[in-house]
């Protein structure tokens, strides 16, 4: 692992994020589209609740906007290019369990068809791996996860 792999996979994570945006903010159009058009044509009862339903959408959509920029700002933070000897916010670390990017809590990103896990520090491996360095291992779920490589 290098710092090439690290920016790597830095940029699919800011590619999901900057997709997962505009996403949440087309939906968010359509959602208030439909609202103006529900205002339009509807009357009584059925509008207040479908209006209602609309409005419930478009909260939760905005809550996972705020949610998806708060990640995006997040991750803006770190520097892809600076390399670390333990594992802490921002390292790329491969471990007998898999290789993690601490970061922000993503899920699997993929470069060149191989899987990177983007956890946040304070997820349980993140904590679990805090602070350790290549060739150190923790218990973890039971088992040992053994840290091969910190970058």
């Amino acid at each position: 692992m290098d710092l090439t792999l690290k920016k790597q996979v830095f940029a699919a994570c800011q590619t999901r994020l900057t997709e997962r945006i505009a996403d949440l903010r087309e939906e968010m159009k359509e959602t208030q589209l439909a609202a103006s058009e529900e205002t339009k044509s509807s009357a009584g009862d059925k509008y207040e609740t479908g209006r209602a339903m609309l409005d419930m959408e478009s909260e939760r959509l905005s809550g996972q906007l705020n949610e998806a920029r708060k990640l995006y700002d997040a991750l803006m933070l770190l520097s892809p290019t600076k390399s670390h000897d333990k594992v802490q916010i921002g390292s790329l670390v491969a471990t007998s369990r898999g290789t993690f990017y601490v970061s922000v809590g993503l899920g699997a990103v993929k470069v060149d068809d191989v899987a990177y896990y983007c956890i946040s520090p304070q997820s349980p491996m993140g904590q679990v791996l805090a602070g350790l360095s290549a060739g150190e291992e923790a218990p973890f779920q039971g088992q040992t996860v053994q840290v091969m490589e910190v970058v």
